[in-house]
């Protein structure tokens, strides 16, 4: 199933952006994220992205699901629907 391997790539993704965090402003960061989303086909809206900066640290969260699904008979049928939470807290 693709998408345990693009949470976790998008997980690593979001902690290494999280370590450079003092470099890039919060719409650079809101930017980097919501293009790697794009580019796994993550189906979380960008409003989703959640980002918070303290006085020397950063947090990161993102939920979104995914379903598994089949088709039969020219119709979808869901099997199971996979809750993901990226909640990513950073010190810079």
């Amino acid at each position: 199933m693709p998408f345990f391997y693009y949470y976790y790539e998008f997980k690593n993704h979001v902690d290494s952006t999280c370590k450079v965090a003092r470099e890039y402003t919060d719409g650079e960061i809101r930017f980097k994220l919501t293009q790697r989303i794009k580019e796994l086909g993550i189906p979380a809206a960008p409003e989703a992205l959640v980002i918070n900066r303290f006085e020397n640290s950063i947090r990161v969260v993102l939920n979104y699901q995914e379903e598994f699904y089949i088709r039969f008979k020219g119709k979808d049928h869901i099997i199971h629907t996979f809750p993901f939470k990226i909640d990513e807290t950073t010190k810079y």
